[in-house]
């Protein structure tokens, strides 16, 4: 099954092995039917960044796992179908209380990150939902959450929206978000290195710098995502605070959707 395969493709990378042909031929073919499936929803499921915003819904996530069970002859009983659907209109309830708190204020990143966890919460809850064997047939526990391997986690909607930024100390983590920084706004390093705002950025992302093996630098879990991507907002509305920019500069945070996901190298 492409579950196993992938979570045999993880396995692999783990090991810094080779990935068999026949496996990654495997998983390109089941990945051509998803991405047929997704474009078939555009346009169809309520987001507010289309494309993987559709595929990633409740009632999307919750017919793929439904599918998926009946095909491995482990269906959902009636009682978890009722869950799953109340579960559903949770998330309906939340997402229409979260957009209609939006204003021409509100900035991007913050629109996807409340989608983001929204979701997240909703997978979360559909797996409690599961008897365990149920749960790790879908997909594999090694896999769950992760960019790139897990095509039910809402990290596919992380595509072309996050960047890893690999570093080997926290120091060098707070000089390389600087950077970032003097790029993006009209303000001097000198100056920019001098505010509190970094030291508070690197020490909210504290929770997700454990030293990573190479081969899980851009395999970063969902749940890290929306560490990085909170820490992120939360310092450009201090930077716009602090700053004396003009409205113009204040835009350029407000559109921003590209999130920096610190990784911490391990040595090896």
């Amino acid at each position: 099954s492409i579950n196993s395969d992938v979570a045999g493709l993880f396995e692999n990378l783990a090991a810094g092995e080779s990935v068999d042909a026949k496996v990654q031929a495997s998983i390109a073919r089941e990945n051509e039917k998803l991405k047929e499936y997704a474009i078939k929803l555009i346009g169809k499921l309520p987001t507010n960044h289309p494309g993987n915003g559709e595929f990633s819904h409740p009632i999307s996530v919750a017919n793929m796992v439904s599918a998926s069970l009946d095909l491995l002859e482990r269906p959902l009983s009636t009682i978890q179908r009722e869950e799953i659907t109340r579960l559903g209109d949770e998330y309906d309830e939340a997402y229409a209380l979260a957009n209609a708190s939006y204003g021409e204020s509100t900035y991007q990143l913050e629109r996807f990150l409340d989608e983001f966890e929204l979701k997240e919460r909703f997978v979360s809850s559909l797996y409690d939902s599961l008897d365990p064997d149920q749960a790790d047939a879908v997909v594999d526990p090694r896999i769950r959450g992760r960019v790139q391997l897990d095509a039910l986690s809402p990290s596919v909607m992380l595509m072309g929206r996050t960047q890893p930024m690999a570093v080997r100390t926290r120091a060098e983590l707070r000089d390389r978000l600087i950077d970032r920084a003097a790029e993006l706004l009209p303000v001097g390093r000198d100056r920019l290195s001098q505010l509190a705002v970094f030291d508070d950025w690197v020490r909210e992302l504290d929770p997700i710098l454990e030293p990573q093996p190479r081969h899980l630098l851009d395999m970063y879990r969902a749940d890290e995502v929306t560490v990085a991507g909170r820490a992120q907002l939360r310092a450009m509305k201090q930077l716009a605070e602090t700053l004396e920019l003009d409205e113009s500069e204040r835009g350029t945070l407000r559109d921003l959707q590209l999130m920096l996901v610190p990784r911490m190298r391990a040595e090896e």
